[in-house]
């Protein structure tokens, strides 16, 4: 077993209402937990720890809605799991307060910030405007993270980067998700400017390239890293995983009833089993799914298919067809922003070792 995270699924309750959350739609309702199934869930996951090796600890995110509406819940889950399980959650922010912080200092929990740089309020609450917040998440042992969304108002990496060291006064590291796009989103969220958005992906390259020559790996080239492995892979004629985000082979995801879902946040998750279905039987089940949705959806089709492994399956590419197509676009820019990184290494290193 491979499997290296479980996204514990708290509920869907939030505070917020963010316009390209891909929670949105969801008819999920919020599940209370017993003492009893408390223990079940975290045996379960310390059991998965046992079955790695040492020096590869397991990760357990808290996920919602937003995980902080569950602290107390959070608390007493943290109390059952092995010392060993690194331990974190993707939060919005907005909920922190002192104990919140002296707890996951206490117990070396990891928190990542949900912020999408300087227009974050186009599409939610902006806690980089408040110093209040800024001064908690500062007394934090682990430097907070951030996650962002790569929608129209937030496709100019450098620019979000400078807004996060500004507001914390220090270099921000975060990852950026793909739009994951619904019927009921705005169009105004993936109506992106593909030109600018170029430039943006050529600063990145020369910028990572720069990096790699130093020896100084930082920003610009991890943000392209995963897709330079996914071309590498794809170039060497690797088998493709899907789905690309690693459900149910790198990562499970268990709500506190014990159930485990094909996704811990889109409303089109499928139930695969519980904490007591043999884990063969969920691979292989979702194997299925996996397979009868990508092929619906047409992605085998697609030149770059074996590279982004169609994306997220869940999503109704034909329904959402004039959106998903932009969002595709997306993705094949960087895409061909990878490649282009890869060509100017190798010609690099060629020319240094004739020389």
């Amino acid at each position: 077993m491979a499997v290296n995270k479980v996204y514990l699924m708290l509920g869907y309750d939030c505070n917020l209402k963010c316009r390209h959350c891909v929670e949105t739609g969801s008819t999920a309702k919020s599940i209370p937990m017993s003492a009893s199934r408390a223990v079940e869930v975290t045996n379960y996951i310390n059991a998965l720890q046992e079955k790695r090796e040492k020096d590869k600890p397991l990760t357990v995110l808290f996920w919602g809605g937003e995980p902080l509406a569950y602290f107390d819940l959070m608390k007493c889950l943290t109390k059952g799991l092995y010392h060993d399980i690194q331990k974190g959650f993707v939060s919005n922010g907005t909920l922190f307060t002192k104990e919140i912080v002296e707890w996951c200092n206490d117990n070396d929990v990891g928190v990542t910030l949900s912020n999408d740089g300087v227009h974050t309020e186009k599409v939610r609450k902006d806690i980089l405007k408040s110093k209040k917040l800024i001064d908690l998440y500062k007394q934090l042992k682990n430097p907070v993270q951030f996650d962002s969304v790569e929608h129209a108002y937030n496709m100019d990496y450098f620019r979000t980067w400078d807004y996060w060291d500004e507001k914390m006064g220090r270099e921000c590291h975060g990852t950026f998700e793909p739009l994951m796009v619904n019927w009921a989103m705005d169009e105004e969220l993936y109506n992106f400017d593909f030109v600018a958005y170029k430039q943006v992906l050529d600063q990145v390259v020369n910028v990572a390239f720069q990096e790699v020559k130093d020896e100084a790996v930082s920003r610009s080239y991890l943000l392209l890293h995963q897709t330079v492995m996914q071309v590498l892979k794809a170039q060497e004629g690797a088998e493709v995983k899907v789905p690309k985000c690693g459900a149910v082979f790198n990562n499970l995801n268990v709500d506190l009833e014990g159930n485990i879902h094909s996704c811990h946040g889109h409303p089109k998750q499928h139930l695969l089993g519980t904490i007591y279905t043999p884990y063969e039987d969920i691979e292989g089940g979702y194997r299925l799914i996996a397979d009868t949705l990508l092929h619906n959806s047409g992605c085998k089709d697609c030149s770059v298919f074996p590279v982004c492994g169609g994306g997220c399956i869940l999503l109704d590419k034909h329904r959402d067809s004039k959106a998903q197509e932009k969002c595709c676009t997306v993705a094949v820019m960087k895409i061909k922003a990878a490649e282009k990184l890869i060509r100017l290494i190798e010609e690099w290193r060629g020319t240094n070792c004739a020389s």
